[in-house]
């Protein structure tokens, strides 16, 4: 197991991402798999936007209502957005970073 934790830290994070997403998708029903790759296929044409995050919180609630857990959807939907607004400003210090390597090497 432990041989096994230092080989994936050495991988890439794209590929430890594509291995992560490859185990949950194994581990997913017939019918789960044919929903997440629809819901993959639309994410590759355009980003969620707000509508499609509530509206995968509230299937999650709903069925964790029916295995008596509790309602999730409104933390849930914090955290994503906390996400995103962290992804951003990854986005603006990477790019800002690029920029400056950029204009430093320009003649």
């Amino acid at each position: 197991m432990s041989s096994a934790l230092t080989h994936a830290a050495r991988l890439k994070p794209d590929i430890r991402l594509a291995q992560a997403i490859s185990q949950f998708e194994a581990d997913l029903s017939p019918a789960q798999k044919a929903e997440f790759n629809i819901y993959k296929s639309q994410s590759l044409k355009a980003a969620p936007k707000l509508d499609d995050v509530m509206r995968l919180t509230a299937q999650i609630d709903q069925r964790a209502s029916g295995k008596g857990g509790r309602c999730i959807g409104p933390r849930m939907t914090n955290f994503l957005e906390s996400v995103q607004q962290y992804a951003a400003l990854g986005d603006i210090v990477v790019g800002g970073s690029q920029g400056r390597r950029f204009w430093s090497v320009s003649p």
